[in-house]
């Protein structure tokens, strides 16, 4: 009799377990594990460094960025800049090259903390692109892993490309396509 009890009681828990797994995975629940830090009798808290890895980010161009024909100049200024990204008050990319359509920009080693970023981002697409909606598209990653993307758009008719754009920092989970049509 203890036999039988006993193998209704591991069936029952690793069926139990296989079903927990099929739930997480229909509901894309978020499973994280994450090594939690030594407790001494009380309840403690652990908070990690998320900015102690960097995150990387992707800018492409859909446009032909070029000068800004009402850009105010002073002296011993050269040209306008043709992209800005800015985080906050902290420039983290300005550039006045020559900027191609379709050429990706990385920036690398960047320092945010939270469950978000958002970037302010502000570009001239050049005379030929500008009569038309021309689009910026960012991603961010960290190891290697996307964690947020968007594409910003310019209204066209002459107008510049600015917007700020909202990221995540948390990795986006694959979908497992279990083959059953479902998306």
């Amino acid at each position: 009799m203890a036999r039988f009890v006993s193998c209704l009681l591991v069936s029952a828990i690793l069926l139990g377990g296989v079903g927990v797994c099929q739930y997480a995975l229909t509901q894309r629940v978020e499973i994280s594990i994450s090594n939690a830090p030594d407790t001494h009798g009380h309840s403690e808290t652990g908070t990690t460094d998320q900015a102690a890895t960097p995150y990387d980010l992707a800018l492409t161009l859909g446009f032909t960025a070029g000068d800004d024909p009402f850009a105010v100049r002073t002296s011993g200024d050269g040209t306008a800049p043709r992209l800005t990204l800015r985080h906050g008050a902290r420039d983290l990319y300005v550039t006045t090259d020559e900027l191609v359509r379709g050429r990706t920009i990385s920036v690398t080693n960047l320092a945010f903390s939270g469950d978000a970023v958002t970037l302010f981002v502000e570009a001239v697409p050049g005379p030929e692109d500008a009569r038309n909606p021309c689009p910026l598209r960012l991603q961010l990653s960290r190891d290697g892993v996307a964690c947020g993307g968007a594409t910003l758009w310019s209204e066209g008719d002459g107008a510049r490309l600015s917007g700020e754009v909202h990221l995540s920092l948390a990795p986006r989970l694959e979908s497992l396509d279990r083959g059953l049509g479902e998306r």
